[in-house]
Order: C-alpha cells, then structure tokens, then sequence
C-alpha cells in the first residue's frame, strides 16, 4: 500500500516509523480508502490549501507530513497568503479566536483571498495538525478529507474538531 504513495515522501517516512501495529495498519487502511477515492481527481480539480495559525500569520509553517496529508486528501498545499488559497484552514486552540476572527477576516489582506470570498474559512479545534504525533495522524487526515473533499468524504469531525467559519 505506502508503495502507492512515493508523490509523498514525508507521509510514507512518518508512517514507516510508527511502533505500534493496529495503528499503523489502520492509517494505511484509511490512506487506502481516500487515494481510491480520489484517485480520478485531477491536479486542476484540487483546490489550494492554506494552514495558519489563530494569530493569522500570513505563513503557514506546517511540516511536510501535513503538506503530504493534504495532498493525499486531495488538496495542493500552499505556504502563504500570497498563493490566494482556496480553502484557509485556521488552528485555533484558543476559544477567544473566534471574537477576532470576523474583523481580521474581512480586513486586507485576507478579504483579498478566495477562501474568504467564497466562504471556504475552516477553523480547526482541539487538534494539533502541525504536531506529528502518531495517534494525531489519522485525525488529522480524516479532518483534511472531509475539508478538502467534503463530497466524498464524512468522518463525522464537522462541529467537534472543525467548523466552517461562515463569514456571510
């Protein structure tokens, strides 16, 4: 199966590393899932992705890893507002994000973005996706699937670890 994946070099290291046996073959049976899934989506048809943190850097600083999942869930990973993502994905792990988030949003540069000009602000909660923990990596993948491609993918993570971030 990880065979499959040499277009992701990060993801297949990281997976290699992992101790633990049930987990390792559960990850790779759901990686299995979302490349079949996916696999007729062409590089046109997947979206630009943005991960920043709740201080809205304008950079993301995610670990190759997480630039893997993301491209494995279908989307191309970007690293600054400067690429006009289409999807922003925003880490917030504090709850008073949420206050500054609209003004911030809708202010430049980031009113200048396609993900706020069509709604595609995501703010992902009570999970570290910039932290490559073992038992985070399933989690994260499953929140990026069903982010990216929310038509082929339901993990049931909306409105507990993700919530879109409705700016209308």
């Amino acid at each position: 199966m990880i065979e499959n994946l040499t277009h992701l070099p990060s993801l297949v290291t990281f997976i290699n590393h992992i101790n633990n046996k049930d987990l390792k073959e559960t990850i790779e049976e759901e990686i299995t899932i979302i490349n079949h899934k996916l696999k007729f989506i062409v590089q046109e048809g997947r979206k630009s992705v943005l991960i920043i943190n709740h201080t809205l850097a304008y950079d993301s600083s995610i670990s190759p890893t997480i630039k893997d999942c993301i491209t494995l869930c279908g989307g191309q990973p970007v690293d600054s507002i400067t690429d006009n993502p289409e999807i922003l994905l925003i880490l917030a792990d504090n709850p008073s994000a949420y206050g500054t988030l609209p003004e911030m949003l809708l202010d430049f540069p980031f009113a200048e973005l396609s993900a706020v000009k069509n709604n595609q602000v995501y703010v992902v909660n009570n999970l570290n996706l910039e932290n490559e923990q073992e038992e985070n990596l399933l989690a994260s993948i499953e929140v990026l699937a069903e982010i990216i491609q929310p038509k082929y993918f339901i993990f049931g993570k909306n409105g507990t670890d993700w919530v879109q971030f409705d700016l209308n």
